[in-house]
């Protein structure tokens, strides 16, 4: 059973609770301490579609297992959206913030599992968005 409210929805990627508003799913976000840190809600029939409560500092869902993961040099599982990873009971992880530097929070992973093609070319472009752009500069010396 997944705990639902009503809720409205804004453009910074937030939501609010409104008894008058849509019907969500919410899930609490916990950071690596499992600490609560945020809620993650996506309405029930647009589960690729979700807001975050506060939006502070939340990029991903499983971050536990992500720490974990990192840490041993394993494997992890990356879902497309809160509900896949609901469904798969809390194994692996959901970037909910794709703002990030998914570098420095996949750093020590030894693979990266995802669930859908599309969110494979994402998490791809993410990292690549985040590479520094490399040259060679023509026509410079360089003393020996």
């Amino acid at each position: 059973m997944i705990p639902a409210a009503r809720i409205r929805t804004a453009d910074d990627g937030t939501y609010r609770p409104d008894s008058t508003g849509e019907w969500a799913a919410i899930l609490p976000v916990h950071d690596r301490h499992n600490e609560l840190c945020d809620l993650v809600a996506w309405l029930l029939d647009e589960p690729g579609c979700w807001w975050l409560r506060h939006s502070d500092e939340t990029p991903i869902l499983g971050t536990r297992r992500l720490a974990v993961a990192a840490y041993f040099g394993d494997a992890i599982h990356l879902y497309s959206t809160p509900e896949r990873w609901l469904l798969a009971r809390g194994d692996g992880a959901v970037v909910l913030k794709w703002d990030v530097d998914c570098r420095d929070l996949f750093d020590g992973v030894a693979r990266v599992v995802c669930d859908c093609p599309a969110l494979e070319a994402r998490f791809r472009d993410s990292l690549r968005r985040w590479e520094p752009l490399v040259t060679s500069a023509r026509g410079v010396r360089h003393a020996a």
